[in-house]
């Protein structure tokens, strides 16, 4: 059995340790594809979202004008009582 060298062991170890830590970066890379696509996917949804915001606050903002403009159910009350006694009057 022949002895291995001490520049030979370290040769060894070297080339061990680079092709480690090769296997070690595809794997992060290969891990921040996965969160770079998330990310991307997550900014598309949120930029949907906020579009999909902007058109309820429109329309909340109509409905709001068109509630101001509106009589309530006592003052419909009033009035309708009003249109009855001036119907009657009208008939007499």
């Amino acid at each position: 059995m022949r002895k291995i060298s001490q520049k030979e062991k370290t040769s060894i170890n070297l080339d061990e340790f680079k092709r480690h830590t090769g296997v070690l970066i595809e794997h992060m890379d290969e891990r921040f594809d996965a969160v770079n696509t998330t990310l991307t996917s997550h900014s598309e949804m949120i930029g949907s979202m906020k579009v999909d915001i902007e058109v309820i606050k429109t329309d909340i903002s109509t409905i709001k004008f068109a509630l101001k403009r509106k009589v309530d159910y006592d003052e419909f009350a009033k009035l309708e009582k009003r249109v009855l006694s001036l119907e009657h009057k009208a008939h007499a």
